[in-house]
């Protein structure tokens, strides 16, 4: 209902007035650490209702690859980022960095595919993002909006991956002229040599502007999902948690092609 969300705060609006200069680190930490707890709490109820063993052997392609390799597909349209597809067939360079072509990753993770495996499904929030995350003045209380997201037979990673990628990378991508965001001019790619048809093969950006409550509440809030995955027996969250993190990155690429700033964000990158 509506009016009980009248004096609560986006978890993003909570962050964000943590890392004023004004905050002390000493109140900051509390806050982050009270902050983190609730989020938690919320999450092991959903999480922890109603698990049942994994009935299936696909559940990696089901629930992380298949949705990803969708949303690349959707990102490389004629119409969307072309350029992209040179990037997953050939090894591009990031940030200095060479990396090896899509597929070989792909390969990587499917030798890993019984380890990789969820054991045991459950409900998943689905858009667990920092602003369908309210909580209260005393931070003491958090609920979710928005759960028509709402999903069954999922692995509770996907929410975690989400969401931390949400506060870490999300809330620092361009967005207008907004203040403590990473601008377009700093991020730059080009083809290899000087042919105007050459394919875009390496890409720069700058390391994303520090936020010391988003550290902080990373830190606390995998603690408890650390605590949660202990208590599932599950003894292999955190690679998924990087599946889950490209995953959540990926389809809020895709996402953004039906947006109304889709043709802004275009030029901009142009």
């Amino acid at each position: 209902i509506m009016q009980d969300l009248a004096e609560m705060q986006p978890l993003s609006e909570v962050l964000a007035q943590l890392d004023r200069p004004v905050v002390l680190a000493e109140e900051r930490h509390k806050a982050v650490t009270d902050v983190a707890a609730s989020v938690a709490d919320i999450l092991h109820g959903l999480h922890g209702y109603d698990r049942r063993p994994s009935l299936i052997d696909h559940q990696l392609d089901v629930v992380y690859l298949a949705p990803m390799a969708l949303a690349l597909e959707r990102l490389a349209q004629p119409l969307a980022f072309p350029e992209l597809q040179a990037w997953l067939d050939t090894p591009p360079v990031v940030n200095g960095r060479d990396y090896q072509p899509l597929e070989h990753y792909l390969h990587a993770i499917r030798r890993e595919r019984a380890r990789l495996e969820p054991r045991t499904l459950g409900y998943l929030h689905g858009d667990c993002h920092s602003r369908n995350i309210m909580l209260t003045r005393d931070l003491g209380e958090a609920r979710f909006v928005d759960i028509e997201t709402l999903a069954t037979a999922q692995d509770y990673v996907v929410d975690y991956g989400l969401l931390l990628e949400d506060v870490a990378i999300y809330q620092s991508l361009p967005y207008a002229a907004e203040r403590g965001r990473v601008s377009w001019d700093e991020i730059a790619a080009g083809p290899a040599d000087s042919e105007p048809d050459a394919p875009q093969d390496w890409l720069t950006y700058p390391a994303f502007p520090r936020s010391e409550a988003v550290v902080g509440f990373q830190q606390e809030l995998l603690r408890h999902m650390q605590q949660f995955a202990q208590e599932l027996d599950d003894a292999n969250w955190q690679p998924r948690l990087w599946l889950a993190t490209a995953r959540g990155l990926l389809l809020l690429a895709s996402r953004q092609l039906s947006s109304p700033s889709m043709s802004t964000t275009q030029n901009s990158t142009n």
